[in-house]
């Protein structure tokens, strides 16, 4: 039996708790970094006309989902007194994001890139 207060490996449970919040507080730290990168790279290398106005549309959706979604959530756990409509508006911003993925890339295979030129093709630079 546990001991009251106690939780596995004998450390108190507030002990348990700190760890797990600090572990959680580190992923989702480094996760948000890699996130952005991740976007900016993967619109590169799909993307190979108007770079510029796609990675400014991305920056500016992710600064808006940024700075609207703290006060999103807060007014909808404290209007609706639980955490389910939270949960199902998480829910179905992930899934709009993966069907704008998908679409992003299936536009992007159907842009047509120009074909490298291989060692033969390429004009010999003259020496004399």
């Amino acid at each position: 039996t546990i001991p009251a207060g106690r939780s596995l490996l004998g450390l108190p449970s507030t002990a348990w708790l700190w760890l797990f919040l600090s572990a959680i507080s580190l992923a989702r730290g480094v996760g948000g970094v890699q996130a952005t990168t991740s976007i900016a790279l993967l619109l590169n290398s799909l993307l190979h006309t108007d770079l510029g106005l796609y990675n400014g549309l991305a920056v500016s959706a992710s600064a808006l989902a940024r700075s609207i979604a703290p006060a999103l959530t807060g007014w909808t756990i404290g209007a609706l007194h639980g955490f389910r409509v939270p949960f199902y508006l998480i829910s179905c911003t992930c899934v709009a994001t993966l069907v704008v993925a998908t679409r992003v890339a299936a536009l992007a295979s159907a842009q047509s890139r120009p074909p490298p030129l291989d060692s033969a093709a390429r004009a010999p630079l003259d020496s004399a």
